[in-house]
C-alpha cells in the first residue's frame, strides 16, 4: 500500500525545515559550530550541534527541542485545514546508551504525548526503525487509522555521550567518520482517499519500506555479505529505477560495503548513473535519526528541484540506513503516487 506523506518536518544544524535542508545544503551552507568539549591531552573533541540550542542544553531537553519542533512543522498543514491529530505515534529513538537512557526517552515521549493527545504510541530503536515504522504506518493505514506521525530523534550533544565515544577504540569498519551530531524528523502519513477527503496537499509518497537484519553491526568486526541489505532492496515494490539514492554509503566501511554488495545485485531497482547522497557527511553522524531524516530530505530535494544530475529530478528515490545492532532499511519514494 502506497502511503501519501502530508507533513514533513526537519531539523538538524543545517536548518529548520525540509526547505532550508534541501536549499542550503545544495548551496554548501551549513552553520560551523564551535565544540567546547576537549580532550584529557587538550584536543577538541568535534562535535555538530544546532547552534540555536548551544552546545551545553542536557540532551533530554535538546532531544524535545528537536522533536517537537520537526513535529510542529509537519502539523502545520493538518492544523491548517482543522484536522485532528494522527491516530498513532510511531516513535524511533536510540538504543539505550550514554547521554539517551531511560530519562531522555521519557523526556521525549512526555512531550509527544502533549502535543498528540489520544494517539496510541509505539517505539522503533535505531536509524533502521524508521523504515519498520514505516511499514508498521501501512499496516495501520490499512486497517483504517486516519493519520500516522512518525517521528524520529537523536543527539550526541552531552558530555556522557562524548565520552563514550571517545572511549570506544576504531574498528576495522571505521574511517574518517564525521563528527556526532544530532537531528529530528517528522512524516505524517494516511491513505490518498484520507488525503483527498481531507484536501490535504500530498508532499510526497512511500511506496514500500522493508528491514532486516544481519550479524554485522557497529559492534563487532562480523564481515559482511550484503545479503540482508539485498533483501531489503527486493522486497521495495517495483517501479521505474531509483535515480537517486540518499544513504549511509560514505559513512564507514560497515555501510559502504553493504550498499556496494546490495546495490550489485538489486541493479534493476538502482539506474546505474544514479546520483547518491550522504547527508550525514554534511551534518555529522545522526544515530537514531538518520533513517527518518534521509526520507524527508530526499522528499525536499525531489520537490524543490535542488538534486544535481537533471535525471534525478522528480524520479523515485531511495532512503535507507542501517541501525547500530545490524538491522537495515530501506524505502522507495517519489513524488508521484
Amino acid at each position: 500500500m502506497t502511503l501519501s506523506v502530508v507533513g514533513a518536518g526537519l531539523v538538524s544544524p543545517a536548518g529548520l525545515t525540509p526547505a532550508e535542508h534541501a536549499f542550503f545544503l545544495r548551496a554548501g551552507v551549513v552553520p560551523s559550530t564551535i565544540t567546547p568539549y576537549r580532550t584529557g591531552e587538550d584536543e577538541p573533541v568535534y562535535l555538530r550541534y544546532c547552534p540555536w540550542l548551544g552546545a551545553h542544553l542536557p540532551p533530554g531537553e535538546r532531544a524535545v527541542a528537536l522533536v517537537t519542533s520537526a513535529l510542529d512543522e509537519a502539523m502545520r498543514p493538518l492544523r491548517e485545514h482543522g484536522q485532528e491529530n494522527p491516530s498513532a505515534v510511531l516513535l524511533c529513538l536510540p538504543e539505550d546508551r550514554p547521554g539517551f537512557r531511560a530519562p531522555e526517552r521519557a523526556d521525549v515521549e512526555r512531550a509527544v504525548r502533549d502535543r498528540l493527545r489520544n494517539a496510541t504510541l509505539e517505539r522503533f530503536p535505531g536509524a533502521a526503525g524508521a523504515f519498520a515504522a514505516l511499514s508498521r504506518a501501512e499496516v495501520l493505514v490499512g486497517k483504517g487509522a486516519s493519520a500516522v506521525a512518525i517521528l524520529a530523534v537523536d543527539t550526541y550533544a552531552s558530555l556522557e555521550a562524548l565520552t563514550e565515544l571517545c572511549a570506544r577504540p576504531p574498528s576495522y569498519w571505521s574511517f574518517e567518520v564525521p563528527a556526532p551530531s544530532e537531528a529530528a524528523a517528522a512524516l505524517i502519513v494516511c491513505s490518498g482517499s484520507w488525503a483527498r477527503r481531507a484536501r490535504l496537499d500530498r508532499v510526497g509518497f512511500v511506496h514500500r519500506a522493508a528491514t532486516a537484519v544481519a550479524p554485522s553491526n557497529d559492534d563487532n568486526d562480523e564481515p559482511t555479505d550484503g545479503s540482508a541489505l539485498t533483501a531489503v532492496l527486493a522486497a521495495l515494490s517495483g517501479r521505474a529505477p531509483a535515480r537517486i539514492v540518499f544513504g549511509q554509503f560514505a559513512l564507514d566501511r560497515l555501510r559502504m560495503v553493504e550498499w556496494q554488495l546490495g546495490a550489485a545485485r538489486a541493479a534493476g531497482k538502482i539506474d546505474l548513473g544514479c546520483e547518491v547522497q550522504t547527508l550525514e557527511r554534511d551534518i555529522g553522524r545522526l544515530g537514531a535519526a538518520a533513517g527518518a531524516v534521509n526520507v524527508v530530505y530526499g522528499l525536499a530535494v525531489q520537490r524543490y528541484e535542488t538534486a544535481e544530475l537533471p535525471a534525478a529530478v522528480g524520479s523515485p528515490f531511495i532512503a535507507w540506513a542501517i541501525s547500530r545492532d545490524g538491522t537495515r532499511g530501506a524505502a522507495l519514494c517519489g513524488l508521484e503516487e
